[in-house]
């Protein structure tokens, strides 16, 4: 005899009622604290990332320059292969390409970057030609946010971005034909020539300066009683 079993036999799903809900109020505060919270701790590892680059670029600028001529080259010959294997389009991808070239001409100057050079300011325009394209062309795919940012970490941000840190050298490099490097040498620095840092490295120092500041200047009384025993 078969056994044929009817609706009233399956038990009903036990958390039938827990989908149906959505979050009330205090659920959505809870998630947008959190929220705020995660950006403000990804802010700060960033902070910290940016700091421990910018002191390898000043340490070891000679490998960092290979770094960025390596990574260049490898952009360069993803290029072509964006529009043999995935047809992107030709005006997105020459403008990449017009680019990365553009660093390479950068990197004839390395560790020196002089801000009014023909090679800096093409290096400029470019990057803001290519993001066009790219922001555009990509506005208008099905692609999924995290293949973009992929994409875009790679193939547009990579190379301009070891060149920003890289900008924290430029007052370990000796004295060369540039004008304005020229001028800037002569100019009497004073006593803080051998302990300069650079820009990027300089604003890091300032910001630990300031917190530091403000956790003496809103420390209780005790902890400055305690200091002033142990000095």
């Amino acid at each position: 005899v078969s056994t044929q079993s009817t609706g009233a036999d399956v038990p009903p799903p036990m958390y039938d009622h827990y989908q149906a809900q959505t979050g009330g109020y205090f659920f959505e505060a809870l998630v947008y604290v959190s929220g705020y919270l995660f950006l403000l701790f990804l802010a700060i590892c960033l902070a910290c990332g940016l700091y421990f680059m910018a002191e390898l670029a000043e340490e070891y600028p000679t490998h960092t320059g290979r770094f960025i001529k390596c990574a260049t080259l490898v952009v360069l010959a993803i290029h072509p292969m964006l529009v043999i294997f995935e047809s992107f389009p030709i005006l997105a991808v020459g403008s990449g390409f017009v680019a990365h070239c553009c660093y390479l001409k950068l990197l004839d100057t390395f560790p020196f970057t002089e801000m009014t050079s023909a090679a800096f300011i093409g290096s400029l325009v470019s990057l803001c030609v290519s993001h066009y394209f790219w922001i555009d062309y990509f506005g208008q795919s099905s692609f999924s946010l995290t293949h973009i940012i992929g994409f875009f970490f790679t193939c547009v941000w990579l190379v301009p971005f070891t060149f920003f840190i890289s900008l924290t050298i430029n007052e370990y490099v000796l004295p060369c034909e540039f004008p304005s490097y020229q001028g800037e040498q002569q100019t009497p620095k004073g006593d803080l020539g051998g302990n300069k840092k650079g820009f990027l490295l300089s604003m890091f120092d300032m910001i630990r300066r300031k917190k530091d500041d403000a956790l003496v200047d809103h420390a209780p009384p005790s902890w400055h009683m305690n200091s002033g025993k142990e000095s």
